[in-house]
């Protein structure tokens, strides 16, 4: 295998093309003597060819060039790559065409010799234009080298960004899953408790009574935290949103969390940000206003974020204490933040920066420049959920009740079996009230609502296939008759007013007092 010296030397061939045989035998004996490949060429085609072949210099005598010769040279000289400026050895005559041999002598490396040739002189312009074309191989090399190195830099940028946006969705998903356990597994379960302790109270006098009341407070308790803490973990408002909207309901947020005056100025144009890069952006920014509340001292803090040249641009400040950035460790320095270390290092792969002004007693600022999209393409999927279909057709216990037209027939969509057993056994023990059917999606709930056709249906508001937002406005068009009762575990002001607007009658927490529920369905039954 032929090594960069050795191809550099191939390529320095000479070709020549001179009609005073003398001056041949000149060129062919410095030439040979500083060993120097060279070859004699019979036209002006030939010389061409070779220099487009690539060589080190071309040597020719002005006497073989026609002005159309002039031409087709100059056309082949510009035509080199943008590393190539050719060098050439012109031999003049005794009365040379300088008006015709102008655009050869304005290029820099175009040598002009007046005939006779001197062989001393003649040395030493060979060995500088050679000089000249091994330092542009040289170049050359350099530029492809550079050329791979920033390819590669290229993929790698690529796949810093792939890993970066990949830790920002594990961990959402990681966020996703706790939130998901709170919500549906351990709020439900304390609901199905409150519920049944209700139960239990309403059949218990006296002290006993007295402890239950307490263990169903105990029970709130832990619903309102378990709701803080997955609201928190997966807050509803984040996907599908308006990032500007969604900034300004996390700024208000905290700042009715901790107490803060938070000044907002969001303008972007969300239309290309990929909804990883927006939860990268929320996070970041929830990041940074908490770091303001740990370590600021200071009770105001400012939020501008504006859209430009296909970056985002986010810009906190507070006006607390302000610190020593040296110290940092995304300075080089030893201490603390932790935080924002861990911020610089995934803006910085997803090709953005960030920068902190701070010193002590004059605040601090905190400035990142995120890319709003990235090579990267999201093919999310949504969680998947499956359950059984259960229908209760009680005709039996439909007698039991007594007078057909005075009992309620409910139907109960969940997608959680143990609050769709909670919320039965509790209508079961009303002796105007009758669970006809029960249905774990939202597309359950219409085809089974539209067969039953129950008085009531409690709707969940979240459910996988179908939600209980669409499902609720699918039956107000095809069976307005039915009152659908919204259940939820959000208490949001904008899920509440969505789900009124689908069709339901009323929107309740499944963490209300039974009492409320029951009045809710007596009340829209006939209604």
């Amino acid at each position: 295998m032929k090594n960069k010296g050795d191809v550099t030397r191939e390529l320095m061939r000479v070709p020549i093309l001179l009609s005073n045989g003398c001056d041949v035998e000149l060129v062919g004996h410095v030439l040979e003597k500083e060993m120097i490949e060279f070859v004699v060429c019979p036209s002006l085609s030939e010389l061409l060819e070779q220099i487009v072949e690539t060589c080190g210099l071309f040597i020719l005598g002005d006497e073989v060039l026609s002005e159309i010769g002039i031409d087709r040279l100059m056309k082949t000289l510009d035509e080199q790559p943008e590393w190539s400026d050719l060098p050439a050895i012109i031999f003049l005559g005794r009365y040379p065409r300088w008006k015709a041999l102008n655009l050869i002598a304005a290029r820099r490396s175009m040598n002009l010799i007046q005939r006779p040739v001197k062989k001393s002189m003649f040395n030493i312009m060979v060995r500088t234009a050679l000089e000249l074309r091994h330092r542009q191989y040289q170049i050359r090399d350099l530029l492809l080298e550079l050329r791979q190195k920033n390819e590669k830099l290229g993929r790698r940028t690529i796949l810093l960004q792939q890993l970066a946006l990949e830790l920002t969705r594990s961990e959402e998903r990681e966020r996703s899953r706790i939130a998901r356990i709170l919500h549906d597994d351990l709020q439900q379960i304390l609901v199905s408790a409150k519920i049944q302790t209700g139960m239990v109270k309403d059949s218990l006098n006296g002290e006993t009574g007295g402890s239950v009341h307490t263990l169903s407070e105990t029970i709130s308790r832990g619903i309102d935290i378990s709701r803080s803490l997955s609201h928190e973990l997966n807050p509803s408002f984040l996907y599908g949103s308006d990032l500007g909207a969604v900034l300004k309901k996390i700024a208000a947020k905290m700042a009715e969390n901790y107490g803060l005056s938070i000044t907002t100025a969001i303008e972007i144009e969300t239309g290309n940000v990929t909804e990883c890069i927006k939860i990268f952006v929320c996070r970041t920014v929830q990041e940074l206003l908490l770091n303001c509340v740990k370590h600021s001292g200071s009770d105001r803090v400012s939020l501008e974020i504006t859209g430009r040249d296909n970056f985002l641009i986010i810009n906190a400040t507070d006006y607390g204490v302000g610190f020593d950035t040296e110290k940092l460790k995304i300075r080089g320095g030893r201490e603390g933040g932790f935080g924002l270390f861990s911020i610089q290092e995934r803006v910085e792969a997803l090709g953005g920066s960030f920068h902190v002004e701070s010193s002590p007693s004059n605040g601090s600022r905190f400035v990142l420049n995120v890319p709003d999209k990235t090579e990267d393409s999201e093919n999310e999927k949504g969680v998947g959920y499956s359950d059984m279909l259960n229908i209760a057709f009680v005709d039996n216990d439909l007698e039991k009740k007594g007078d057909k037209k005075s009992v309620v027939k409910v139907m109960i969509a969940d997608d959680h079996s143990v609050m769709r057993q909670g919320l039965a056994s509790l209508l079961q023990n009303q002796p105007d009230i009758l669970v006809i059917g029960e249905a774990a999606d939202g597309e359950q709930a219409v085809e089974l609502a539209l067969k039953l056709r129950p008085d009531v249906v409690l709707m969940d508001v979240s459910m996988p296939v179908l939600n209980g937002m669409e499902a609720t406005r699918r039956l107000n068009i095809e069976a307005p008759e039915i009152a659908v009762i919204a259940l939820s575990m959000h208490i949001s002001d904008e899920v509440r007013m969505k789900m009124m607007e689908a069709g339901a009658r009323d929107y309740l927490l499944k963490d209300r007092p039974a009492s409320e529920l029951l009045s809710a369905i007596r009340r829209f039954a006939h209604s």
